[in-house]
């Protein structure tokens, strides 16, 4: 049957359904496919019946006919080319590599097709989507199992590694054929996510492919099977090969499978590495994956590298030659704890002296920070040896004293004692030193929540801290730390923060949000009355110059919360002197105090 012509007939069809059927009597393209379809028709009943349609069509006459005769033509068309269409693909039927993936189609289209196209586009909002999908179960659907092997090459990074980890794994080992199917060892960073795949999903069975990459891959699909082989013992003499590649990258990804696998034989290597060139690539591997064993080993040649260290630091290449042997230990260490490493740092703040002379400030640095995690009053009294030398580690005795000692003890030490108060007799060191308490202080009792724009200051417990503090903390004017320390029946306390205010408005007529967290959160703490702080917090508001004020802290809009009703007009009043986040937030109270 000639179904081109049959398509042209539909084409002209759906052209006067468009233009409308009162142009079809006389129409000269129907004339022009009448005489083939009567020719047809001679032969085939159905290209008749055809014919006589087109016929009728040409000679019906204006009106509603017009539109009947074209309606019984379309339908009869239509009934004929149903019949002789197909759907069949074309080209070779063949097997898809894969054992095939235990899915349903369960979910509605309707549900799929968002998530469908957060993972075939770009733009922002589609993490979410298919982050809250998976979370929903929607990737159980066997529509969504192509986009979400296909969503490895997403190039949105975040996407591609939340289906590495996340999606893909959750099929389990059923999917391992499929991504090796278009595994590609020479690829980039999409193979490198389904080698991981595939090696998390896979497993062991899949230990072949992961070597065969690791030899023959390019660089990043070598680095990222290397680490997949780290903890199968059976590779270890590979891993060992691979020390001596030519390349950088190479062998720092077998130092880091070696170290992660802890195998005695890997463990050899790392020990010999730090004998030749690789020595800062062994050290980064074992500050990755620490090794006890191996640090035992090491402590008596770093040891050796102190003691054969210059006397001072006149020869400069020296020093920083000796120095540039030492720093890979101490990357090695970092995250070792162990009674031999306590000595060794025990030593080394002893000989203080020496190390500074040589400007190894870091290494004394790493020493103190070792040894404040420690409990021994005696280490503790070798930092503060230290520190009365230096003030620079003055946070690490003050913490660890802190930790020990009595709270009273504290006081005393720090500055309370005659000796301490002695030191504070104002000189460029002492006030060094006490910025660097106060620095410390701050550090331990005070947290910022930056995305809120709020300044944590809850009061510590009373008798964690010696109650002398605040008025030293007063003394020195210290507003941000005397918020904290404030406490019910001090009589100092509640006057010196109201100065402070008083200060501030008649100074700086900036930084309400600073001010008010601390001078408000002082007088909560200090136990005055929530009347006396909202008028105070009210007035405030009437006199504040601080028009470049986007928003009020968390802790001061909460605060407007309590104001009582009778402040409506107030607010309202001020309002206009009030721009962006503000003034909504103004707006929010008025309305629920007009409530």
């Amino acid at each position: 049957m000639s179904t081109a012509l049959l398509q042209e007939l539909h084409q002209e069809v759906r052209r006067l359904y468009i233009a409308g059927s009162d142009l079809a009597p006389g129409d000269f393209r129907l004339k022009r496919l009448q005489p083939q379809f009567q020719q047809l028709g001679e032969r085939a009943a159905i290209f008749k019946r055809l014919g006589e349609g087109i016929t009728a069509l040409l000679e019906s006459g204006e009106g509603t006919g017009t539109s009947v005769k074209l309606q019984e033509l379309a339908m009869l068309l239509g009934s004929v080319l149903y019949t002789q269409g197909h759907t069949a693909v074309d080209g070779e039927v063949l097997d898809i590599a894969g054992g095939g993936i235990p899915l349903s189609t369960s979910y509605s289209y309707r549900k799929l097709a968002e998530v469908q196209k957060a993972l075939s586009t770009t733009g922002s909002g589609r993490y979410e989507i298919v982050t809250d999908a998976f979370a929903e179960g929607l990737f159980n659907d066997l529509r969504l199992f192509p986009f979400a092997i296909r969503a490895l090459d997403d190039p949105y990074s975040e996407m591609a590694e939340f289906a590495m980890d996340k999606i893909l794994p959750s099929y389990g080992a059923a999917v391992v054929p499929y991504l090796i199917q278009c595994f590609n060892r020479s690829g980039g960073k999409s193979d490198v996510r389904k080698l991981r795949v595939i090696y998390k999903a896979g497993g062991a069975e899949e230990l072949e492919l992961i070597y065969d990459a690791a030899e023959n891959g390019a660089d990043e699909i070598r680095v990222a099977a290397i680490e997949c082989l780290a903890v199968h013992e059976g590779y270890t003499d590979a891993l060992i090969g691979w020390t001596l590649d030519k390349k950088k990258l190479i062998r720092e990804a077998a130092y880091t499978a070696l170290a992660a696998g802890a195998s005695a034989q890997g463990i050899e290597r790392l020990f010999a590495a730090f004998s030749g060139k690789d020595k800062e690539l062994a050290a980064e591997a074992l500050n990755r994956f620490p090794s006890e064993p191996l640090t035992e080993r090491l402590i008596p040649l770093l040891r050796t590298e102190l003691d054969q260290a210059p006397v001072n630091n006149k020869d400069e290449k020296a020093s920083d030659k000796a120095w540039a042997k030492v720093q890979p230990f101490l990357r090695a260490f970092e995250y070792v704890r162990m009674p031999l490493l306590e000595a060794l740092f025990y030593q080394i703040v002893r000989e203080a002296d020496r190390f500074t002379s040589l400007s190894w400030i870091t290494l004394l640095d790493k020493a103190a920070q070792y040894l404040e995690q420690t409990n021994s009053t005696e280490v503790l009294s070798l930092l503060q040896e230290l520190d009365n030398k230096n003030h620079r580690y003055l946070p690490y005795s003050f913490r660890m004293a802190k930790r020990l000692l009595p709270p009273e003890e504290v006081y005393m030490h720090y500055v309370g004692s005659t000796a301490s108060k002695l030191k504070s007799v104002v000189t460029k060191a002492s006030s060094a030193r006490e910025r660097q308490l106060l620095d410390t202080m701050e550090y331990m009792v005070v947290s910022y929540d930056y995305y809120n724009g709020e300044i944590n200051t809850a009061a510590p417990l009373v008798e964690a801290w010696d109650a002398r503090w605040l008025d030293w903390l007063i003394d020195r004017k210290h507003l941000e730390l005397v918020a904290v320390f404030a406490r019910p029946g001090h009589k100092r306390v509640e006057e010196f923060l109201l100065q402070s205010l008083e200060e501030w408005k008649e100074k700086k007529k900036s930084g309400l949000n600073t001010i008010g967290e601390h001078v408000f959160k002082g007088l909560e703490h200090a136990g005055v009355e929530e009347a006396r702080r909202l008028k105070l917090l009210m007035e405030i508001l009437e006199d504040s110059k601080d028009r470049s004020l986007y928003s009020f802290s968390v802790y001061l809009f909460h605060l407007m919360f309590h104001f009582p009703k009778s402040y409506a007009d107030r607010l309202e009043a001020i309002l206009p002197s009030y721009r962006y986040d503000c003034a909504r937030q103004l707006e929010e109270i008025i309305g629920l105090l007009r409530k």
